[in-house]
C-alpha cells in the first residue's frame, strides 16, 4: 500500500514521475481516487476499563467537517492487554492538528470525546462504568 500511496503522489500531485505513454484519464482519475492519507494513533491507560469489559469497539461522528477524523474510532485491547488500555484513531485533517497539541492538552481532547460518548450512551439508555 505505501508504494500506491507514494505513485499517487508523485504521478498526480508533483508530476515527478513520467509515464510514455502518457495514462489515460480513466486511469488518472482512479489513481487520485485513492484514499491513502494520515491516520495517527493515540493510546491511553486508564485505572480501570470504564467502558465496560464487553466492549471491545466502538465509535462516534462528528457533525462538524473540520473534527470529522478527530477520535473517530476506539479500540479496547483490555482482554489481550490485561489492562485497561484504550486506542483512538485521528485522521487526515484533525491527524495534523492533533499533531500540534501538547500531550497534555491530547489526553484531555480524548478524555473530552470519549466523556461525550458516554453522555450520549447514557442518554439513550446505555452506560459506561463511571
Amino acid at each position: 500500500m505505501r508504494s500506491l500511496s507514494l505513485l499517487k503522489d508523485k504521478i498526480i500531485m508533483q508530476k515527478s514521475i513520467i509515464v510514455i505513454p502518457d495514462l489515460p484519464e480513466r486511469k488518472k482519475y482512479a489513481i487520485d481516487r485513492l484514499g491513502f492519507g494520515l491516520l495517527n494513533k493515540v493510546a491511553l491507560i486508564f485505572p480501570y476499563d470504564l467502558w465496560g469489559g464487553e466492549i471491545d469497539t466502538f465509535s462516534q461522528l462528528s457533525d462538524n467537517s473540520s473534527t470529522k477524523g478527530e477520535l473517530f474510532s476506539f479500540y479496547s485491547y483490555s482482554s489481550i492487554f490485561g489492562g485497561s488500555f484504550l486506542v483512538a484513531l485521528v485522521a487526515g485533517e484533525a491527524a495534523i492538528e492533533f499533531k500540534k497539541m501538547t500531550p497534555v492538552e491530547s489526553v484531555i481532547r480524548f478524555t473530552k470525546i470519549l466523556k461525550g460518548i458516554s453522555t450520549a450512551l447514557h442518554l439513550h439508555g446505555f452506560t459506561m462504568r463511571e
